[in-house]
């Protein structure tokens, strides 16, 4: 195999071509309801979880479910909460 690196042509895209540009991430101190927020209008799979003091360290990823749930299973303690209060 061949150390040397492979020059696209001029009609060859590269991925930066392909990538988007306005990117959404959360940092790991985000609340859930600001995640249910700021993924309104996302289209994907997966956020980045960037560090809150450092946001170029990837944490890692959250699936796009994971955050629907956790909203939904917080909205059930607030309510579940308010039931017993009653």
């Amino acid at each position: 195999m061949s150390s040397s690196r492979h020059k696209p042509a001029k009609d060859d895209p590269v991925v930066g071509d392909l990538a988007q540009h306005e990117q959404i991430t959360l940092t790991d101190m985000t609340s859930i309801f600001a995640a249910m927020k700021k993924v309104e209008d996302f289209v994907g799979e997966s956020v980045p979880v960037v560090s809150a003091e450092d946001h170029l360290k990837l944490v890692g990823v959250i699936p796009e479910g994971n955050i629907f749930k956790a909203y939904s299973d917080a909205i059930g303690e607030i309510r579940q909460e308010e039931y017993d209060d009653s």
